[in-house]
């Protein structure tokens, strides 16, 4: 598990070395500019207009370091997204827990369709074997 403190004082020093050229996430501050368009802040909540998800803490720690947001919706976000991420999990493994026979034999019939009829598909979230 990343610690998001140790993440986040990270970023920060980034900040104060002024060597922005590449940013946490890799990308280059043009591209996170460009990104920066296909997000928008729900309050003071950082998300992506595609599917309204909160972005990862490097891209929104990148997003902070260039000044487009600022250093506490970063946490704000970060908070947001583990809530929202922790209830989408609990959510899909309650429905992967009550799929019908139906359900699971379609899928173990698409797995084997993409993988081949010997190949041994685990879902990783659950740890089922399909």
């Amino acid at each position: 598990m990343v610690d998001t403190k140790m993440l986040w004082c990270y970023s920060r020093s980034m900040i104060t070395k002024k060597d922005t050229e590449m940013m946490l996430t890799g990308y280059t501050e043009e591209k996170v500019i460009e990104n920066f368009a296909d997000a928008y802040l729900d309050g003071d909540v950082v998300r992506w207009v595609s599917n309204d998800r909160v972005p990862f803490l490097d891209m929104v720690t990148d997003f902070a370091t260039l000044g487009l947001i600022a250093d506490f919706q970063v946490e704000i976000s970060e908070n947001t997204r583990k809530i929202e991420e922790t209830a989408f999990l609990k959510e899909y493994m309650f429905a992967q827990a009550n799929r019908s026979e139906e359900e699971k034999n379609e899928e173990r019939m698409m797995a084997q369709a993409a993988f081949g009829p010997d190949a041994k598909v685990i879902n990783v979230v659950t740890g089922e074997v399909l």
